[in-house]
């Protein structure tokens, strides 16, 4: 019977013992070794970490050290200033700290993440084959001392010792190697210039490896003698006629945060604002100049003295502006009938802001021009002023004369200052600056005899490391300049090529008779 009812509790799936409560089984402590043995593994892991880990962070920490003086930026850093030009770094070298270090480090990081910010620029269209401002023509003419045996790497390395950074353009990035640093951010701004070129024509722009130096005179002489293959190509922001120096739009048309400018197109609006707030024939009928005459130029310490017909200021750049009608400010330098253009230690950046004021500019006797002063024309966009190599005496009579001259004659006088404004804003607005370095540096590109690559010393630049690095204001201009950066259309078409340009260079101009009496020294 027992066993009829055991298989059927089988058949059923029923435990013989289901009725019953559960059974616990006892829970098994671990062994006294076995509790002593986590315990003692757990502190010598403590122990190693503390044995090694000072090391490691001792070996890094000195490991960093050593690559702290290494470390150059174009923000100055660990970089000696120009031996050819000396200026105070602030950066210079053994300046490096270890929170700028760290700085520099991260935004690196950084920028090989992101390197470029979404874009900002504003779409704009214009006519396919636009052409380009007459002035274009010089950029064959500057290149034409290697038009012949081309442009060697050897001759781009020769230009090294005169050079403050190198710039080479491969695959669509920018890489740059510095060699020494430049007064205040002139580096930082051509640099960023430079970048905005790139994201603007981005595939367009070719490869190219060049040197660039960031002071104010030229080098290069021609009366030196060079190898077979041609003078150093040097890029530099003016050149004379006694120099192959190649002129190349200056760091201020993306602003300059020393001196409280804004990028160039928003600051010739505002001067324009300035000066129509009085016709012409209402502004004091005197010419004005304010600068500094503290830059090593026998021209603008004789200007001084010039006080007749013409009311001449010292600008203290240190002093920072107090409001809207600060008569630091430029676009309240538009009260004058005419404008003093003076040259300073070399050609002056302030040419542009002076012209765009609207009010006849009177240029004294300039050795040196940029980029775009070749295309202007005596008596139609400016009034020259030679006073004979500015002799003792005759420098204040010149302007005196030229201020009579226009004084007599206001409809031609007002004419020529509205024609000098107008220049400005139809040539030399950004949409040209850029046309004008990306033809540059594409008839540079075409001479070089061999295909650029990345040098060992140069360090990828991206927008992304500078705005990263850079101080809220100063980054405050780069993001206003690419801002106002017009993308979506194509450059400008340069001028056909002509076998021999016309002599309007702007030193020559000097030569040319004057329009009134003038007694030679």
């Amino acid at each position: 019977m027992n066993h009829t009812f055991t298989r059927m509790r089988r058949l059923l799936g029923i435990r013989a013992n289901a009725g019953a409560p559960p059974r616990f089984r006892r829970a098994e402590l671990p062994s006294p070794s076995r509790q002593r043995s986590w315990p003692l593994l757990y502190w010598f892991g403590i122990l190693l970490c503390l044995i090694l880990i000072p090391p490691l962070v001792f070996s890094k920490m000195m490991s960093m050290r050593r690559e702290m003086p290494r470390i150059k930026t174009i923000f100055g850093d660990n970089l000696p200033a120009t031996p050819w030009h000396w200026h105070y770094n602030p950066r210079g070298p053994d300046k490096l700290t270890w929170k700028r270090y760290l700085k520099i480090k991260q935004c690196s990081l950084r920028s090989w993440i992101f390197p470029s910010p979404p874009t900002l620029g504003s779409l704009e269209t214009r006519p396919k084959n636009t052409s380009c401002p007459e002035f274009f023509h010089w950029i064959r003419s500057d290149l034409s001392p290697w038009s012949e045996t081309g442009i060697t790497r050897n001759s781009v390395d020769m230009a090294k010792e005169h050079a403050a950074f190198r710039v080479t353009i491969v695959k669509g990035k920018l890489y740059v190697e510095v060699y020494y640093s430049c007064v205040l951010t002139r580096e930082l701004f051509t640099v960023w210039g430079l970048l905005l070129l790139l994201e603007k024509y981005q595939e367009l722009v070719p490869d190219v490896d060049l040197m660039f130096d960031c002071m104010d005179r030229p080098h290069i002489k021609k009366a030196d003698t060079y190898p077979a293959t041609g003078p150093p190509p040097l890029f530099r922001y003016c050149s004379d006629k006694r120099h192959y120096d190649i002129p190349f739009p200056d760091w201020s048309f993306w602003g300059w945060y020393e001196t409280k400018l804004e990028p160039w197109d928003e600051q010739r609006e505002k001067i324009d604002k300035g000066s129509a707030l009085m016709e012409w024939k209402d502004k004091i009928p005197t010419a004005f100049w304010r600068g500094n005459p503290d830059v090593g130029s026998p021209l603008r310490e004789n200007l001084l003295k010039c006080t007749s017909r013409a009311e001449i200021q010292n600008q203290n750049w240190g002093i920072q502006p107090t409001g809207a009608d600060d008569p630091s400010k430029l676009e309240n330098q538009c009260k004058h009938r005419y404008k003093i253009y003076a040259e300073g230690f070399a050609w002056s950046v302030s040419f542009k802001y002076i012209m765009a004021c609207g009010s006849p500019t009177l240029v004294i006797s300039p050795k040196y021009h940029d980029f775009f002063m070749r295309g202007l024309q005596p008596w139609v966009h400016y009034i020259p002023v030679r006073p004979a190599q500015i002799c003792s005496g005759k420098l204040c009579p010149s302007i005196s004369s030229a201020v009579k001259w226009g004084e007599g004659k206001p409809s031609q006088a007002q004419a020529i200052g509205e024609a000098g404004r107008e220049f400005l804003l139809r040539n030399v607005n950004m949409n040209n600056v850029y046309d004008y370095m990306f033809h540059l540096i594409s008839e540079y590109a075409a001479l070089q005899t061999f295909k650029p690559v990345v040098p060992r010393g140069a360090q990828v630049v991206t927008e992304n490391f500078i705005l990263c690095l850079a101080k809220p204001g100063v980054r405050s201009l780069l993001e206003k300049s690419r801002e106002a950066m017009k993308i979506g259309f194509t450059p400008c078409v340069m001028p056909g090529r002509t076998d021999v340009l016309q002599d309007t260079d702007w030193e020559a101009k000097e030569h040319e008779s004057s329009r009134w009496a003038e007694n030679k020294c």
